[in-house]
């Protein structure tokens, strides 16, 4: 069962990896949220990378997924540099931070919940 779980979760993760990519690299994609729905799309999209990560890469340790996650958040800003033509936004970086902390908090709780259960 967890196997099943890990494998679909990297497959997710890659898949999630790539599209951040690819629409940072887009100049229509920075203009497919506006507002706080931009924001919200920050949050979202990094806390499930996070989670996906997590889940893929059960030995490694939650510190190093996030050091990883966020890393990519610091990238993702600057691939939006050029492929969105605006400057660099410390402020997307640090919700997608925040995205990613609650991501790994939630693969976190989802797991105690899981041992519990097998219990």
């Amino acid at each position: 069962m967890f196997e099943v779980l890990r494998r679909v979760s990297l497959a997710c993760a890659i898949a999630l990896t790539i599209a951040l990519l690819v629409a940072g690299v887009m100049p229509s994609a920075g203009q497919a949220f506006g507002g706080e729905l931009h924001r919200r799309a920050h949050l979202v999209s990094f806390a499930v990378l996070a989670l996906a990560w997590r889940w893929s890469l059960p030995r490694v340790p939650v510190s190093m997924v996030a050091l990883g996650v966020i890393g990519f958040a610091f990238l993702h800003e600057a691939i939006e540099i050029f492929g969105h033509r605006h400057p660099y936004e410390l402020q997307d970086v640090a919700i997608d931070a925040s995205g990613a902390l609650i991501g790994l908090i939630l693969a976190q709780v989802a797991k105690k919940i899981a041992s519990i259960k097998a219990k």
